[in-house]
């Protein structure tokens, strides 16, 4: 059984999300009881790496979240949409009397780098400011085993797009707004002066083995979703980091340093930092264009 679940394991989340949960249950961020797969591209990271600490900070700062139900600590960890929505499953599960409970330790977490992609264009970390794949033209790449795309906003305005002019514009307010028209223009002119403009993305997948997981019981007291034990379990991570494109630092370019400016102080939250994107593909890969696989 092992060897059939592996074989259809290949492909982000590297896992199926199990469907048989109550709809609370299946809502919620984690799967339960994951078996580790196991793929030849599979890189295990160093524990006394750097990047093994981080990863290990953010998955227990997450499970610690979850189980005290207090997501202010997740705020700029996790990307926007994300957090809603864990929001609204935690709200869930408590309207249905489903208790979450905490299990194991972090001492023996194994993490596996699984994929690398890398994004590039006329992108915004705010996802909701973005436009659908429709909007763009999109170059593909594949170099070695990493994906790499490139997005170019499809546009009327051929000059150069004055960024000064969008200094009062606070980029991740309006990203919370249910009706975005009013500011529609104004975006459609920032992606387009992106054109020339590009800012790039890393993405990346991990996955972590470990028996720091989370289980479910309902009001009776029973299990109904993960362990009460000390197995093991493997969750997936998708992680992505924004930077500015070199050219940014031309000071002698002005629309290159107005570019530059405007970014590094829209984007602060982003840039060269890490952002939580999915978990277990709950939020089906939250890539960065909608539409867009």
């Amino acid at each position: 059984m092992k060897k059939f679940f592996r074989a259809f394991s290949q492909d982000y989340p590297f896992f199926s999300r199990t469907k048989s949960y109550h709809k609370p249950i299946h809502a919620f961020p984690l799967s339960f009881a994951t078996d580790k797969t196991s793929r030849d591209t599979d890189v295990l990271i160093p524990q006394d790496s750097d990047e093994y600490k981080g990863l290990i900070k953010i998955y227990e700062v997450l499970i610690n979240s979850l189980i005290s139900q207090n997501t202010s600590n997740l705020e700029f960890l996790l990307e926007s949409n994300l957090i809603f929505r864990t929001q609204s499953s935690l709200k869930a599960l408590n309207e249905n009397e489903f208790k979450l409970h905490l299990r194991g330790s972090l001492e023996s977490a194994q993490i596996f780098n699984l994929n690398e992609s890398f994004y590039k264009g006329s992108i915004l970390p705010q996802r909701n400011l973005n436009f659908p794949s429709e909007y763009y033209f999109i170059e593909k790449n594949q170099i070695d085993s990493q994906e790499s795309c490139e997005y170019k906003f499809k546009s009327l305005v051929k000059s150069k797009v004055d960024f000064s002019q969008f200094k009062d514009l606070d980029l991740d307010q309006i990203n919370q707004l249910d009706n975005l028209e009013k500011y529609k223009n104004s975006v459609s002119l920032i992606l387009t002066g992106m054109n020339s403009n590009p800012i790039e993305n890393n993405t990346y997948d991990y996955g972590i083995f470990t028996n720091f997981k989370v289980f479910v019981k309902d009001k009776k007291g029973n299990v109904v979703a993960g362990k009460d034990d000390s197995e093991f379990e493997f969750h997936t991570l998708r992680v992505e980091s924004f930077s500015l494109e070199s050219k940014f630092m031309d000071f002698n370019v002005p629309w290159g340093y107005d570019a530059n400016k405007f970014f590094t102080e829209k984007l602060s939250n982003y840039l060269n930092q890490y952002t939580l994107t999915d978990i277990d593909g709950f939020m089906k890969g939250n890539l960065i264009i909608p539409q867009h696989s």
